[in-house]
């Protein structure tokens, strides 16, 4: 399983999900970049997610962290 996480926020994100799953590959994802990978789960950490890096990265989910209808 390939995770893309995009944004700097929820450090311990990082941590929970490498000894929760240490059999997934976790890749940054930059908004706006020319090469993004697929990936199987897309993270947004704070990072807003537009239709450009969905495409690009074809995600089969998106897990938003926190509450709130801004993201």
């Amino acid at each position: 399983m390939i995770i893309g996480l995009c944004g700097a926020e929820f450090s311990e994100v990082r941590r929970h999900l490498r000894a929760a799953l240490p059999e997934a590959e976790l890749v940054e994802l930059v908004v706006g970049a020319r090469d993004v990978p697929a990936v199987d789960v897309l993270i947004p950490l704070g990072a807003g997610v537009g239709a450009e890096l969905m495409a690009a990265a074809r995600p089969r989910l998106i897990q938003q962290f926190g509450v709130g209808l801004q993201g």
